[in-house]
């Protein structure tokens, strides 16, 4: 017998052992890239209980993934290795994939959403830090830049809350800021909220190129110093 047909049965037999005699050598082994994407999860998680945070790996494919960049309702499908999970407008448009919440324990923030954003746009993470806040705001989005080395300035429109004139007086929340060097995590510098008005929740947006941003003791002082400070802001209607 021709050892090229003999060559072709004994690649046929280990491709049906494989896969169907032993499916258990086919089933879990995620891509290379794949598995990378799930450990970033996983590091910060690690990285958050290394600095005193009761953090937990939360179950895949819950609505907080979705609420991110827009708080729109959720279009389209992309796979991942544990469920099919819907994705927003804007992340499907700007290639961004959550790979999970970390969840949050005894903090007014209560998650941290993952994101990864595609070769094609620069590769880079956002970290959403979810607040939950049921009271009747507007969508808002609003922005803190550094001004020289000790002054944190907010801008965008606050639709009439109040709420940027709160923080710029606010010394107790620009003290954490400037504290932590959060602004050292994005180019050009600042720090991102939004408050979502469907989802009744504020999330406070960090942003780093190439590589996950790490969590000090600092910055997550900061960001629970912020979440305080937004849950007591006097709203103006």
């Amino acid at each position: 017998m021709d050892w090229t047909i003999l060559m072709g049965v004994g690649f046929l037999l280990l491709l049906l052992f494989l896969s169907v005699i032993n499916p258990k050598w086919t089933r879990g082994k995620a891509p290379a890239m794949q598995r990378w994407r799930i450990e970033k999860r996983d590091e910060l998680c690690s990285n958050l209980r290394a600095n005193g945070v009761d953090a937990r790996l939360a179950q895949r494919g819950r609505a907080e993934e979705t609420w991110g960049p827009t708080g729109s309702e959720h279009v389209g499908i992309v796979e991942t290795e544990d469920t099919n999970v819907n994705w927003p407008e804007f992340a499907l448009h700007n290639n961004l994939d959550s790979v999970g919440l970390v969840e949050i324990e005894g903090s007014p923030i209560r998650w941290v959403n993952v994101l990864i954003r595609g070769v094609e746009e620069g590769q880079g993470f956002i970290l959403e830090y979810g607040i939950p806040d049921l009271r009747n705001l507007p969508q808002l989005e609003i922005e803190g830049c550094p001004s020289g080395r000790s002054k944190v300035v907010w801008r965008e429109k606050d639709h009439g809350t109040g709420i940027t004139q709160f923080l710029s007086s606010d010394l107790v929340v620009e003290n954490a800021i400037l504290a932590s060097k959060v602004f050292e995590d994005r180019s050009p510098p600042g720090i991102t909220i939004r408050f979502h008005h469907e989802r009744h929740c504020w999330l406070i947006m960090q942003e780093r190129d190439y590589e996950l941003p790490k969590v000090t003791r600092e910055k997550w002082n900061c960001y629970e110093v912020i979440a305080h400070h937004l849950l007591a802001a006097p709203v103006q209607g």
